[in-house]
Formats: structure tokens, C-alpha cells, sequence
């Protein structure tokens, strides 16, 4: 009998040891993520009455998260030109990051979520990508430029975006022509443009329509071309002459 009671003080006692290790759980706030700590909020002694009351912020910097909208006009037209054979699209779009001041991150993320839904405000729908942040470079709030690659566009011709000028009816290039009594001149082709790349590290313009293969744009010199047909000749022909 003795030792059935003492065996039912010793469980007794267990029990009030882990409800008293509960209530010690309780004075501890866990966070759910690894990150840094912000400032605290509530100062050492103050009475938490709840957890109503925000202690402080906890960001995790790796990975990163760039929340970032796509124009609904953009998205029907890559599906349009993906349709028609001229555009392939990837499976899954990567994503390269450009600082505020203009340098290129060199993480490379992958777009994991992208929204069906379209902002009735601003015509958009809304696209996540997550990025490696191992040297905690990025920061949370940072505004940033989103470049999506992956997409091939087939035949494409791209021109720097210097040759590409604006005129009244539109964008236009100078290529060289054969002029009436011999001899190169500039002539106007007006062009339908579409995006922006980088071509030997330079910006570059995808020409859509207006030019073919073997056309010679004029990249230089521009200022010098008064009116169309007048004479031009390549630079290098120059320095051979001379």
C-alpha cells in the first residue's frame, strides 16, 4: 500500500512539473523563421498583455522575395506570338535583379508563383520570384528591377538602340541603299520595335518588322544624315581610303 501511494506522489509530482514547465514555455516567444531581429518595440520589464501586442520584427533575408506585376497587354502579347510559332515560352521564367543603382545582381531567381487574377486598378497581375540572398545584399522594402528570361524568340533581329530614332509617324532606321547614280545612301525604314536586350553587353532593340536579313543599319553618325538619300560611306572604308 505504502508503495502504491508513493508511486501515485511520484506521478502527482510529474504532473505538476510539466504543468509547470508550460507556464515556463509560455514566458519564451518563438519565432517562426530564422532571420535578423529588428529594433524591439517593447522594452526589457514592459507587461505583454497579449499576443495582440507586436514585440518586434523578424526578416529572413535568404531567400529573398520579390513581389513584382506584369501588364496584362504584355501577357496577351507573348501568348499571341507564342501561338503563332514565333516566341517559345518557358516553363518556368528565371529572373535577374537590377539594383536602384543599376547593377545587375548576381543571384539568379525562378518565378514561383504568378496570380490568374488581373488588378481591375492597374491591369496587372501579380508575380512572385524567390532569389537567393546569401550575403544579405538585398534588403526588404527595396525597390528593384525585374528582368524575365527564359523566353527564345526565333529569327530575331536586334539593332543597337542608338540606330533606332523617332520620327513623326514612328520609330525608324537608317540603312545604306544603292543610290541612283552610284555610290551608298541613308534611307529611312520605318520599324516596329519590341524589347529591350542586351547585345554584346550593350542595349540592344529586337526589330519586329521593317528590316531583313542583310539589311546594313547606320549606327553612327546619325546627327551628319540631313535629309534621306544623302551619300554616306562605311567607316571602314574610309580609313582603308585614307
Amino acid at each position: 500500500s505504502a508503495v502504491d501511494v508513493a508511486k501515485a506522489d511520484v506521478k502527482t509530482a510529474e504532473a505538476i512539473l510539466q504543468q509547470a514547465q508550460v507556464q515556463l514555455n509560455y514566458t519564451e516567444v518563438r519565432s517562426p523563421i530564422s532571420g535578423v531581429v529588428s529594433r524591439e518595440l517593447v522594452s526589457e520589464g514592459s507587461l505583454v498583455s497579449g499576443p495582440e501586442v507586436l514585440l518586434t520584427y523578424v526578416t529572413q533575408l535568404d531567400p529573398m522575395y520579390v513581389r513584382f506585376s506584369v501588364a496584362e497587354r504584355d501577357q496577351l502579347r507573348l501568348r499571341a506570338e507564342a501561338q503563332s510559332g514565333k516566341v517559345d515560352l518557358p516553363k518556368q521564367w528565371q529572373v535577374k535583379v537590377l539594383l536602384a543603382n543599376g547593377d545587375v545582381y548576381d543571384q539568379t531567381g525562378i518565378v514561383d508563383f504568378s496570380d490568374v487574377r488581373i488588378n481591375t486598378q492597374t491591369g496587372t497581375s501579380e508575380m512572385k520570384a524567390e532569389i537567393a540572398n546569401p550575403d544579405a545584399l538585398l534588403r526588404p522594402g527595396q525597390f528593384v528591377r525585374i528582368q524575365l528570361e527564359g523566353a527564345v524568340r526565333h529569327n530575331a533581329i536586334v539593332v543597337p538602340q542608338k540606330a533606332v530614332l523617332d520620327g513623326g509617324t514612328g520609330k525608324f532606321v537608317y540603312v545604306m541603299a544603292d543610290g541612283e547614280h552610284g555610290g551608298k545612301v541613308a534611307m529611312p525604314a520605318p520599324v516596329e520595335v519590341g524589347e529591350w536586350v542586351k547585345l554584346n553587353g550593350e542595349n540592344g532593340w529586337v526589330i519586329k518588322s521593317g528590316l531583313k536579313d542583310g539589311d546594313v543599319v547606320i549606327v553612327e553618325g546619325m546627327a551628319r544624315i540631313f535629309f534621306p538619300g544623302m551619300p554616306v560611306q562605311l567607316a571602314q572604308e574610309s580609313a582603308t581610303k585614307g
